[in-house]
């Protein structure tokens, strides 16, 4: 069979040899997550170039020489059609070009490779491609991946360097292997012990940060009951003592003020009005830390009522807590919250924005509004209300919203019907279906339309617990649209309008108040258990290897007993650490060496005469239960005049570690059978 040849040598045809299939297959298996992603001239340019290095292999046509023009055209088609593609998206050579343009270069290197050195070029290239995987996805899943690639391209590699027992690939494959597993104790030491600084190691382009789904700082009719369809984590949060029950874990984000009849939008002026100072109540702190995945927006979701907020954050007038730039990596931080709490006093812009509606929309709820409102006030035995703060008149009015809601006949469904006119009207007099936005924003409306101050609030209610890691898991499906009203001489007060028609939505989640909702595979009673497990070792791969952070190292040092790490101190740990490593891998090499060079002679001869049968065995020359070792070894070298001198001189070293017992090493055994596979 024709091999690579080796470097300096002639460069033969590379169509054979198992080394350039356990190659082709390395390279496919490396670019098979970006396919989906690649523009067409890429992936056209990749595919072709491997069919035809895979027809190559087969014998089925030659390779093109490196100057022929079908090459070269192709080369030059590729460099145009990318830099078209990198023209066109405007990003320069960012994530996704550069992705594809190492895809493309990958496949084309194939068609060249046909020496040694080539095989190391294309090596090289697909480490870079398989570092890529690490862009769109970071999961245990893609690092298992990456190994089990990098294992083939090591089989590969190993291969192409000694064609000699290329053949033989259960035996290359266990010895990549046990390279790798000698080079796991030096790999976990050098992790937990090099040099970290306080942000990543390196900076991933500007387009890696692609916009997700979640909460934006805008809310219409549908936006919300679209996240419900999607089971991506958001967050993971775990407590200090025991879990909040349903009706505490409300996870406050974006607030929602300004409204022009269908959009409910944030107000950028609260970020610069003084903060709120939120006073605790009764109720009991609860401690908890949160692990925010990235989401390309500023804020943090934080437990109503917080009272003390992540570092690097700034709490705004309406307890919105936001980093300074939009969050590009996962995050974890402690806060505090208490369930109950008073917000200080109302402001002016609040008190103006609070009250706000568009001129002409919402009239059928303006005027179902004020009824309420006029028949309270004349239900008072004075007949009508005094000027200045009435806090039981504001509650009045929230229980004639939430009563309203009750006994007209409202359904909680995420579809609701499209509304043909204003939206809250349609909402409240006409079709009187829809999910928590709509719900939400019809409340403000009423509040603000009997004049109590109101706003929308964002963020995500309820939650998964995961009890195999011990935390609240919080998925998009989980978000949720609620109301505040101002209450004077206690503050803003949470009012959920959802609870007053779909109680099962915040008890037990979205699922159950949305059948349709609870079909999947994540909702199965029967995965339930494997889907939980899975999600915690996602979790705890999350924390350990992803999140292995300079302030988590320190910890973990302190954890062992080791003093405060400073980069030298670190340097020289490192350095004795892998040379502590090194001897003891060294002599438990030396030891196992020993230990089968010690082996009984007739123990050893008996393994490499039954590897010799089942090599024998798969070519139909299986050795019959009645014949002597001896007798068949006989025969198979009068069968074969090639393998004769390496059958008899196995047969010999048989002879006298089985009946003379007389010294024979594991290594001469083991050397003796692998020349007579590789003759026969």
């Amino acid at each position: 069979m024709r091999r690579i040849a080796a470097e300096g040598g002639s460069a033969t045809s590379a169509a054979g040899g198992l080394e350039t299939g356990l190659l082709l297959a390395a390279v496919l298996a490396a670019a098979l997550p970006h396919l989906a992603r690649l523009p067409f001239v890429a992936l056209a340019a990749f595919s072709l170039a491997l069919l035809w290095r895979t027809g190559a292999w087969w014998g089925r046509w030659p390779l093109p020489a490196r100057d022929r023009p079908a090459l070269l055209l192709l080369k030059f088609v590729l460099a145009g059609g990318l830099f078209v593609y990198v023209i066109a998206s405007s990003g320069g050579l960012g994530r996704e070009a550069g992705v594809a343009l190492l895809v493309a270069l990958a496949g084309l290197k194939l068609l060249e490779f046909r020496t040694r050195a080539d095989v190391h070029r294309v090596f090289l290239l697909l480490l870079f491609l398989l570092v890529t995987a690490f862009f769109h996805s970071q999961t245990p899943l893609t690092a298992l991946h990456t190994l089990g690639v990098l294992l083939l391209a090591l089989v590969a590699l190993s291969a192409a360097h000694d064609p000699e027992r290329v053949e033989d690939l259960r035996t290359r494959v266990r010895l990549v292997a046990l390279l790798l597993a000698q080079a796991l104790p030096v790999l976990l030491v050098a992790w937990l012990l090099f040099p970290r600084p306080s942000g990543p190691l390196w900076g991933l382009p500007q387009d890696a940060f692609a916009a997700r789904s979640g909460l934006s700082d805008s809310m219409d009719p549908g936006s919300i009951s679209e996240l419900t369809l999607s089971d991506e984590v958001v967050f993971r949060a775990s407590f200090v003592g025991d879990l909040p029950p349903p009706a505490v874990r409300y996870f406050r984000g974006p607030v929602l003020w300004r409204t022009d009849g269908r959009i409910w939008r944030v107000e950028p002026r609260m970020e610069t009005e003084p903060a709120v100072l939120v006073e605790p109540g009764d109720g009991p702190r609860i401690d908890y830390t949160v692990t925010l995945e990235a989401h390309q927006q500023r804020w943090a979701f934080l437990l109503d009522w917080p009272v003390s907020i992540p570092a690097g954050t700034r709490m705004a007038r309406d307890l919105t807590v936001r980093w300074p730039r939009p969050l590009e990596r996962r995050t974890q931080y402690r806060a505090t919250a208490t369930a109950t709490a008073a917000t200080g006093t109302l402001s002016p812009l609040e008190q103006r924005l609070g009250l706000e509606l568009p001129a002409g929309a919402f009239t059928g709820a303006r005027a179902l509004a004020l009824g309420w409102r006029r028949a309270l006030e004349e239900a008072r035995p004075s007949g009508s209300v005094p000027p200045g703060p009435q806090p039981e008149l504001t509650m009045a009015l929230v229980d004639a919203a939430l009563a309203h809601f009750r006994g007209e006949e409202f359904h909680y469904t995420l579809r609701p019907p499209q509304p043909e006119g204003d939206p809250v009207d349609d909402f409240l007099f006409v079709s009187r279906r829809g999910f928590c936005e709509h719900y939400a924003a019809a409340f403000v409306v009423l509040m603000r339309a009997a004049g109590v101050p109101a706003r929308v609030v964002t963020g995500y209610q309820g939650g998964q617990w995961n009890a195999v890691g011990g935390y609240l898991l919080v998925r998009q499906r989980d978000a949720h649209a609620w109301a505040e009203v101002w209450r004077d001489g206690h503050g803003w007060v949470r009012v959920d309008p959802t609870a007053a028609v779909a109680p099962e939505r915040i008890e037990r989640g979205v699922g159950e108040a949305v059948p349709a909702l609870a079909g999947g595979l994540v909702d199965a009673p029967a995965l339930h258990g494997m889907w939980m497990q899975i999600d915690a070792l996602q979790n705890a791969w999350n924390q350990w290897v992803l999140g292995f952070d300079q302030g988590r190292q320190r910890r973990l040092l302190a954890n062992m007993g080791l003093p405060e790490p400073s980069v030298p101190r670190l340097a020289v740990w490192l350095a004795l650490a892998v040379t502590a490593v090194l001897l003891l891998t060294g002599l438990g090499w030396w030891l196992a060496g020993r230990w089968r060079n010690a082996e009984r002679p007739p123990d050893a001869a008996r393994r490499a005469l039954r590897a010799l049968e089942r090599h024998y065995a798969r070519r139909g020359l299986a050795r019959p239960a009645h014949e002597p070792p001896l007798a068949w070894l006989a025969r198979l070298a009068r069968a074969d005049a090639s393998s004769a001198p390496a059958l008899q001189g196995f047969a010999g070293l048989y002879e006298r570690a089985r009946y003379a017992g007389l010294p024979v090493s594991h290594a001469e055994l083991a050397q003796s059978r692998r020349a007579v596979e590789r003759g026969g």
